[in-house]
């Protein structure tokens, strides 16, 4: 399976988290923020170690700053993300819809489900609940951790 074949179908189900971002508005994304919890930094290692392998060491220095996030840090993101929420949706609206990218990779003769490229449902989720601790920067995935977006592939 080529990488851009995969490359292609996360982007469509990354934009299938914006869309559902842009349906959230200031009220329920402060309901959100209220019930999001400090990582439980313990369970979130073991995770990486279990999913990642070989890079997991790498990837656990990296995602320190959110593994180690003190109540009063996740407070002040929390805030952050309120702040700064018309910014948020004005992002989210610029990316395409998931139709329109389906349609594109359509063009492309590219793949547009998981089963066309051989992967299950359920290997698609876990990549979606692990994508997070890819970056070392404030992602859509990691947004969509906190405030637990969720899509079915």
């Amino acid at each position: 399976m080529l990488h851009g074949a995969k490359v292609g179908l996360c982007s469509l189900l990354v934009a299938k988290l914006y869309a559902q971002l842009r349906r959230i508005d200031r009220p329920q994304m402060m309901s959100r923020l209220e019930a999001a919890v400090l990582p439980d930094r313990a369970a979130d290692v073991q995770r990486i170690r279990d999913v990642y392998g070989e890079i997991a060491g790498s990837l656990i220095v990296e995602q320190a700053p959110f593994l180690d996030i003190s109540s009063e840090e996740l407070d002040r993101l929390k805030e952050h993300i309120l702040t700064h929420w018309d910014e948020i949706q004005s992002l989210a609206a610029a990316v395409p819809t998931p139709q329109r990218l389906a349609d594109l990779l359509n063009q492309a003769g590219g793949a547009t489900s998981p089963a066309v490229l051989g992967l299950s449902d359920e290997e698609v989720q876990q990549a979606l609940a692990d994508s997070h601790y890819l970056r070392n920067c404030f992602t859509i995935c990691k947004l969509g951790h906190i405030v637990d977006l969720n899509i079915i592939p």
